[in-house]
């Protein structure tokens, strides 16, 4: 072949070629104008040669006709709407329809615009890759920086450029599950969004960094409309399996922002321009149907720069398998001052951090749930809080809202150094949302200013909260809150501002677990109940523990202000506070009501080692606060003790017992009260008032009583009365309410030369002065104790004020008796009240008296008794009515005016003879007796008598005046009360005695006499040992026996068995021999048989006649005769001589020694009628 003939060959083969070419390009068209659509020509816009699409002039509106996306979503289901933020503003409904006007597309790599336009345009005509199938591995699909996305094939050989070309050709490709390797460090510009696929991305060797560049392209989709997309998105359009798995590689945002506002993109429809809100993501999934971001091992997002690192919305998940979420050191970037959302952004979807997995080193928040469920059992740690973040700066580490869950399972770590700008937490619970923390989860080491847990949500805590350096709570929840410390929960030493747990609003604490050795440099070491806001109820139980926590102010263990604190088991002990409540410490509407547990081994420096009780209201309304201790134990607390405030090193010396104490604030009424029950164990019963610095201490009698000071206006009268008498201000004034009477000793410095009375003023409920009440002055005695008076106060339904006081000169005391109780008598027309008072005068005031008069002085005494009984009682005017013993006054006269009796007094005639007697305190008694009709009596009530002694004493100078008040008595009036004593057979037969029925008596009990039983035994061997109160008890009383019953008593016979008894009757022979063997009978009774025997004695020249029971006595008994033997018997042998003559014991003997005294005697009648008595005998 020629030269020509090989050019026209190779001639007509490239025209072949090149006509292939132009037929493939042209059938290939359709296809890539489906992809990218072109936009229209917008008028003035001149695109280059060879280009086609829209544009318009830079200066011009948005869009005229449609213009195409570079990018599109599939057209099967477009992308969800994203739910706005709540609490953004404004905060969109977005909606799926397009946009009226498209936005502008974007620009495509090649297509250059004329100056001064912007706007989208594709080449008239473009070089396609070859229509190849995939790679020999159709799974895996490579990307190389070297490789490229016009002529690549994504094979290794050929790989492509970006993962945006990887991404649109694993959407057109077939298969549903791919593996993108990519094989260098790469710089992406443009979003790779996979849809419908299971992806991994790996990299081929490295580990590889996928960095975003500066000028990262636009996106648009139904959703956004036009926005700044994620580096890595993906998401589905059917409900198929669809996740992306990232291993062994690294996304880099680089700390860039695409935009400039840190919000969460809006509806197209809403007309804003969400290129301006920054990208929300490195990988982001907007699925509708269920969908999973996986961070595997080596996987790592650092650096974002947008909104947060991984995006889920919707049906989406996230989990971390072992990769790690940070930023790199001394990054600088807008999202540092930015309200970022955090590294993990979740919206309704799901999030899981697995072991191993790590989110660190972020700047602003870690994880942040708006809604969906989160489970984290990795780290997280030295996460720092910005200047801003989306929707606030709590919850650093994790941050939950709208309805979200999430659960801290036994792995997880919150660590480090979690510092919020102004304030945070560590944990964020908003309300409606629920946190569980599971046993074996800890946060710990969060620095200043952070608490632990904040928010007003749901929290389940079981885990630990350790390490906190101050300025924040480890919990801190308000506002209709929920709270549980289960009991693994631990909260120990933490560097912590007004208490480890603060809780404030409508909320509810549960306490099972330990809040233990913390230290707060202000108030409450362990929990506070603090009174900002709302009302906060609080239960501690069994297992708790509060211990050995620091207050630098008052509340060592708890503070309990606006809110309710129920202990009902655990232990409050070890804790200490600089001020009050080393224990507890309870003010300002706070309320503490134990019912179970121990307070003790707590210390304060100031008062209230175990508990202070401050009465003080918080807030409107105001809420009346009570401490109210019904059963568990204060005790082994110490106050004023020496503290050394030294953090978690603080320490204690010294300090004086004391559990209970009450500050000086507040008033005592029926609703701000101490009460203490008898059913309460307190290590030291001194209840300590700062006010007066007393002690009052309730006898064990008197508890069930309510302590607080006393208001201002009832101490204020009380003052005025004592001024009244000359008397001192009161030195100790204080509340105090018991139903019964409570005998109290008080505690203070006094002037022991001098009487001490308790001024007492009945009050309201209100504890302010009760109307038309009136003052009651009880005399107070010397305690045991140095510096301790006792006294008894009546009963009373709401309390009284008291005042103690002294006079300025002791004339004496006066001491007034009556009975305690008036039993009702139904036949009775009156009641007789007898009364007694009697006087003992000063013995210096009788010295003066007696000296006086010795010396030739002017002497008088004019005094006066008055008693005031009770107005129901009639007095009699009678002077022969009353007596009254006195060694040296006689009644002068006596006036009566209603039912107070005033009797004068007038020295007796020659009464300084007598008055030595004085010197050994005889006293002056005046008795008499008050009369109530019947129709006066009421029951429940009492009747009320008091009295006073007074007058001028003339004793050589000027009169000293004198009035010594007496104490008052109550008489109460009980109504008739008929009660019965009856008897029960228990079990023997026969009719036990009849019941017995008497009226209660004025002591309050009734008297009976047991009287003898005919009862048969319920078996022979039993007898009736006694009777007792209950069916199987011993035997408590015997008949004749007597018993006091209070109620209807029935009294039960005790049956036993007696004890086996051995009587013996035994033989004397009376000077003969061969007596028979004694006979013995064993019984359970207290008697037995015997037959005597027929055996009988010898004797020589006697004849034996019978038995005696004197060795001289006539026979009584013969051999055959049955005998009942009570005991043990001797019976004697009786003898006859064998001549027939007689012998002492022979029947005969009697006659013939009574023969022979006749005989003898002058009164011969008188011994024949004796001889015939004796004949008639036998």
């Amino acid at each position: 072949m020629g030269v020509m003939a090989m050019f026209n060959s190779k001639f007509k083969r490239a025209l072949s070629v090149l006509f292939a070419v132009i037929l493939a390009l042209s059938l290939m068209a359709p296809a890539f104008a489906e992809e990218t659509a072109p936009c229209t020509v917008t008028q003035g816009c001149t695109l280059p040669l060879g280009h086609a699409g829209g544009c318009v002039l830079a200066e011009s509106a948005p869009a005229v006709s449609p213009a195409p996306s570079v990018s599109p979503a599939p057209s099967v289901s477009p992308s969800p709407a994203v739910s706005p933020e709540p609490a953004a503003s404004p905060g969109p409904t977005v909606s799926p329809e397009p946009a009226e006007s498209p936005a502008l597309c974007s620009k495509v790599p090649g297509c250059t615009l004329p100056e001064g336009h912007e706007g989208a345009c594709v080449p008239v005509i473009s070089i396609l890759p070859s229509e190849n199938t995939l790679p020999a591995d159709s799974a895996s699909v490579f990307v190389s920086a070297s490789g490229s996305d016009e002529s690549g094939d994504g094979s290794r050989e050929a790989p492509f450029a970006s993962l945006a070309k990887a991404a649109a050709y694993i959407n057109a490709a077939a298969g549903d599950t791919f593996t993108v390797y990519v094989m260098s460090d790469l710089v992406s510009t443009a979003c790779a969004r996979f849809y419908d696929r299971n992806v991994s991305i790996t990299s081929d060797g490295g580990p590889w960094t996928v960095s975003r560049g500066e000028n990262f392209s636009l996106q648009q989709d139904n959703a956004r409309g036009t926005y700044n997309p994620a580096m890595l998105e993906i998401g589905n359009t059917a409900d198929v399996s669809t996740g992306l798995m990232l291993t062994n590689i690294v996304f880099d945002d680089r700390g860039l922002k695409m935009g400039s506002l840190f919000e969460q993109a809006r509806s197209p429809g809403e007309g804003v321009d969400n290129t301006q809100y920054v990208q929300d993501a490195i990988a982001a999934s907007y699925a509708t149907f269920p969908c999973k971001i996986t961070l595997g091992s080596g996987a790592v997002l650092k650096n974002f720069g947008g909104m947060s690192s991984v995006r889920v919305t919707g049906a989406a998940e996230f989990e971390m398998k072992g990769g790690r979420i940070c930023d790199d050191a001394g990054l600088s970037c807008d999202r540092l001052a930015g309200a970022a959302a955090g590294a993990v952004w979740c919206q309704g979807g799901s999030v899981s951090v697995g072991v191993g997995s790590l989110i660190d080193n972020v700047t602003g928040r870690a994880i942040y749930m708006d809604g969906g469920t989160a489970a984290i059992d990795g780290q997280i740690r030295n996460i720092t809080g910005a200047g801003a973040a989306w929707q606030g700066t709590a919850g650093t580490a994790l941050h939950l809202r709208n309805s979200a869950q999430a659960r801290l399972t036994a792995n997880c770590r919150i660590d480090g150094d979690a510092v919020v700008s102004g304030g945070g937490s560590g944990v964020f619970v908003d309300s409606g949302c629920t946190l569980t923390v599971d046993s074996g989860a800890v946060i710990k080491n969060l620095s200043s200013g952070t608490a632990g847990i904040s928010g007003s949500g749901s929290v389940d805590f079981d885990g630990e909260i350790t390490g906190l350096k101050g300025g924040a709570n480890a919990i801190h929840m308000q506002n209709a809150y929920r709270c549980t410390i289960g009991p693994n929960g631990n909260i120990h030493h933490n560097n912590v501002t007004y208490g480890s747990i603060y809780v404030q609003g409508d909320g509810t604490l549960d306490i099972y677990g330990k809040i233990n050795y913390n230290y707060s440099s202000d108030r409450a070491g362990g929990v506070c109940l603090a009174h900002n806001i709302g009302y906060n109820t609080a239960s501690m139980y069994e297992g708790a523990e509060i211990v050995g926590n620091v207050s630098a102010q008052t509340g060592g263990g708890l503070m309990v202000s606006r809110g309710e604190f129920k202990m009902l088991g655990g232990v409050i002990k070890d804790n200490l506070a600089k001020q009050e409540g080393g224990g507890v410490f309870v003010r300002n509407g706070g309320r503490f009501i134990m019912s179970g547990g121990i307070v003790g081994g707590n210390s304060s420096g100031s008062f209230g080692g175990g508990l202070a009780f401050q009465a003080t209201d918080w807030g409107s309304p105001a809420v009346a606060p009570f401490v109210q201790l019904n059963a568990g134990a204060i005790q082994n607390n110490r106050m004023n003790a020496s503290v050394r405030l030294d953090g978690l090193s603080s320490s204690v010396q010294n300090g004086v017992s004391n559990d209970l104490a009450l500050n000086k604030s507040g008033d005592g009424s029926m609703d701000r009260y101490l009460y203490i029950s008898s059913a309460f164990t307190l290590g030291s019963a001194r209840v300590y008032m700062a006010k007066d610095e007393k002690t009052v201490l309730p006898a064990s009698g008197s508890l069930d009583l309510r302590l607080g000071n006393a208001a201002y206006g009832s101490y204020d009268k009380l003052e005025d009365y004592g001024d009244k008498l000359d008397w001192s201000k009161p030195y100790a004034s204080f509340w105090v309410q018991r139903a019964g009477g409570a005998e109290l000793t008080v505690g203070r410095s006094f002037d022991a030369s001098l009487p001490v009375y308790a001024l007492a003023l009945a009050t309201g409920a209100d504890g302010l002065p009760a109307a038309e009440a009136s003052i009651e002055v009880h005399p107070a005695k010397m305690g045991s104790q140095t510096g301790d008076v006792n006294f008894t106060l009546p009963g009373s339904e709401n309390g009284y004020a008291v005042a103690l006081v002294q006079p300025r000169a002791d004339y004496g005391s006066l001491g007034i008796t009556a009975p305690e109780r008036l039993a009702e008598q139904p036949a009775a027309s009156s009641y007789h009240v007898p009364f007694s008072a009697s006087y003992t005068m000063a013995q210096g005031l009788l010295n003066a008296l007696i000296q006086s008069a010795s010396g030739g002085s002017n002497v008088s005494a004019a005094l006066s008794f008055t008693v005031a009984l009770d107005s129901r009682l009639a007095v009699s005017a009678d002077k022969a009515d009353y007596s009254l013993s006195s060694p040296i006054f006689d009644i002068d006269t006596l006036t009566i005016s209603g039912s107070t009796l005033t009797v004068n007094l007038k020295l007796k005639s020659g009464w300084l003879l007598d008055a030595a007697k004085l010197l050994s305190s005889t006293p002056t008694v005046l008795s008499g007796t008050g009369t109530l009709a019947a129709e006066d009596f009421k029951a429940g009530e009492s009747l009320v008598t008091n009295g006073s002694v007074q007058g001028s004493i003339q004793a050589g100078g000027d009169p000293t005046e004198v009035f010594v008040p007496g104490n008052t008595c109550y008489t109460l009036m009980v109504p008739a009360s008929e009660v019965t004593l009856s008897y029960n057979a228990n079990g023997g037969s026969g009719d036990p005695p009849p019941a017995q029925s008497a009226y209660i008596k004025e002591t309050g009990s009734a008297d009976f006499t047991i009287p003898e039983s005919r009862l048969t035994a319920p078996a022979p061997s039993y007898s009736l040992l006694g009777w007792s109160r209950t069916a199987d008890g011993a035997a408590e009383f015997k008949a004749g026996d007597t018993i006091s019953i209070q109620a209807d008593t029935e009294l039960f016979a005790v049956w036993g068995e007696l004890p086996v008894q051995t009587f013996t009757l035994s033989f004397d022979a009376n000077g003969g021999q061969n007596a028979p063997a004694a006979q013995s009978v064993e019984t359970t009774s207290d008697s037995g048989i015997v037959t005597i025997t027929k055996n009988q004695p010898s004797r020589d020249g006697y004849v034996f006649q019978g038995w005696s029971q004197t060795r001289r006595g006539d026979v009584q008994f013969r051999g055959g005769d049955r005998v009942l033997l009570r005991g043990n018997v001797t019976l004697y042998a009786v003898w006859v001589l064998s001549t027939g003559a007689p012998q002492t014991g022979d029947p005969g003997s009697g006659a013939l020694w009574l023969g022979l005294m006749c005989a003898a005697l002058p009164a011969a009648g008188a011994c024949a009628a004796a001889i015939k008595k004796k004949k008639a005998a036998q």
